[in-house]
């Protein structure tokens, strides 16, 4: 688990950082290219970065909101630790395809060991 925990703090860290500090970056690899090709590479560079800060950014904010979203659900249907099984899917939910199916499962077994009902309304809101 701390190992998990150590791996989504680095990421994040890491990411942010790149989003901070990339235009940084590429000024000092558009430096060692040739002046000619220096401005078509500048283009191209920026289309990445804005189309790769872009996924990143919009990512980390479907996930805020599912999180979010989650918790509420569990607070009102009476789940404990609602706040750390919502902090769980927004974790699991910047896992590309798998990541918000699995914290959908384990969200709605941990329902159900509240009751059936709080478990078919989690695996209702959910799905």
């Amino acid at each position: 688990m701390v190992t998990f925990v150590v791996g989504v703090v680095t990421i994040t860290f890491m990411t942010f950082f790149m989003l901070v500090e990339g235009p940084a970056w590429l000024e000092r690899l558009y430096g060692l290219m040739p002046a000619r090709s220096q401005a078509r590479w500048r283009a191209i560079g920026h289309d990445i970065y804005r189309t790769v800060g872009g996924y990143v950014t919009g990512n980390l904010l479907i996930s805020l909101i599912a999180g979010v979203a989650t918790t509420i659900v569990l607070y009102l249907v009476g789940v404990p630790y609602a706040l750390a099984l919502g902090l769980l899917v927004a974790i699991l939910d910047l896992i590309p395809l798998a990541g918000a199916t699995f914290a959908a499962i384990v969200v709605t077994l941990v329902a159900l060991t509240q009751s059936v009902t709080a478990a078919v309304v989690v695996l209702a809101f959910i799905v």
